[in-house]
């Protein structure tokens, strides 16, 4: 299991025999979404930038800049990208809300827009079904929320 501790600029791990330990410290701004894969490398959006660490502790910026600044910002920014999740392939993807995208950034680094909710849902979390379709869970102020498939073959790089 992890999470951030923000009060110590930390990533944090507990193992399935209950020890805790820091798995990473950093200077960090504004922690918010987190996903792990299975192999133990932890993704972490701070701000509007995309973290990874290793199993063995080593943090980088795979992607600064995400999301783009809001033209106005009123304390928002932090609310930019709403979920990350992984695929088998080692890729990680971003539900960069006010843009309506699913980004995905590669390994190294390179951002490709897969899918675009439509005006006026924003999606705001996603995961792969075992098939291989995406599932999108999107949110529109009135209409509320709802969960959207995207068929494997409909998935696109724009």
């Amino acid at each position: 299991m992890y999470w951030a501790d923000r009060a110590h600029n930390a990533i944090m791990k507990r193992t399935s025999a209950g020890q805790k330990s820091v798995l990473a410290r950093g200077t960090f701004r504004d922690l918010r979404w987190m996903t792990a894969t299975p192999s133990g490398i932890v993704y972490f959006v701070d701000a509007l930038d995309l973290l990874r660490v290793t199993p063995d502790g080593k943090l980088s910026v795979l992607v600064s800049g995400l999301a783009r600044r809001p033209l106005i910002d009123l304390g928002g920014a932090h609310h930019q990208i709403m979920g990350l999740w992984t695929d088998a392939a080692g890729n990680v993807y971003a539900a960069v809300n006010e843009e309506r995208r699913v980004k995905r950034v590669a390994p190294d680094g390179t951002v490709t827009t897969i899918a675009m909710s439509p005006f006026p849902w924003s999606v705001t979390g996603g995961t792969f079904a075992p098939n291989g379709d995406l599932w999108l869970l999107e949110y529109a102020g009135p209409f509320g929320v709802r969960a959207r498939r995207i068929d494997r073959r409909g998935l696109t790089a724009r």
